[in-house]
């Protein structure tokens, strides 16, 4: 029996790792530069372990159960008037004022409960007009850590950075609206971990009085 309770927490723990249900995913990463000169927070940025720059990417995705998904303004570059819209809502401009903003990395906009692809639930639009930019974009690069390389990182707060120029080359700055998306567990994943794990102390509470009760 105490061996059917340990599976059964491994199980229960398993089922309910927060790391599973609050992970953001980039699949598909290609070629890795650094962050250019040009860039405005580069020193805030290699501060933060932050000097790679992913332009060529495949899929961004919220792995997992439903997370909490945390879209913070961060600061821009731009000299126009840049807008975000997430999970529906918005525009968001960008911080102000132009055409500097500043280091704003905790400015929340909002949290909204996701899962599944990132690509069009989170868009920029250039001077505020136009179509969309989303991920899968070289416009939207991804800030990735000092000595990372693969092709998929992984991630609980990523960083990206929107350049609004027409004409991409490795070498643009990606400054002109930089934003950081963090996800964590949504509360009913943290309650079916803590109950699970009440659920097995009380059988094995329930264990020791028997054998108590026998001798």
């Amino acid at each position: 029996m105490l061996k059917k309770i340990v599976l059964a927490a491994a199980a229960t723990f398993a089922m309910t790792l927060p790391a599973q249900a609050a992970t953001i995913v980039v699949d598909g990463i290609g070629a890795i530069s650094t962050v250019p000169n040009a860039n405005n927070y580069k020193g805030q940025l290699a501060g933060l372990g932050l000097t790679g720059l992913a332009l060529n990417y495949g899929s961004v995705t919220i792995s997992g159960a439903p997370a909490n998904v945390s879209v913070f303004r961060v600061a821009s570059e731009s000299g126009f008037h840049n807008t975000l819209t997430a999970f529906g809502s918005g525009p968001f401009a960008e911080p102000g004022p132009q055409p500097v903003s500043g280091w704003t990395p905790n400015d929340l906009l909002l949290t909204s409960v996701f899962s599944g692809s990132l690509s069009g639930a989170i868009n920029f639009f250039s001077n505020g007009a136009g179509g969309a930019t989303t991920f899968n974009s070289q416009q939207l690069g991804i800030f990735l850590p000092t000595g990372f390389q693969g092709s998929q990182f992984v991630t609980n707060s990523l960083w990206v950075g929107f350049d609004d120029s027409a004409f991409i080359s490795p070498f643009d700055d990606h400054d002109d609206y930089i934003i950081r998306i963090s996800a964590v567990p949504e509360p009913a994943t943290w309650l079916t971990l803590i109950a699970g794990f009440g659920m097995v102390g009380f059988q094995m509470r329930r264990r020791r009085g028997r054998v108590i009760s026998v001798a």
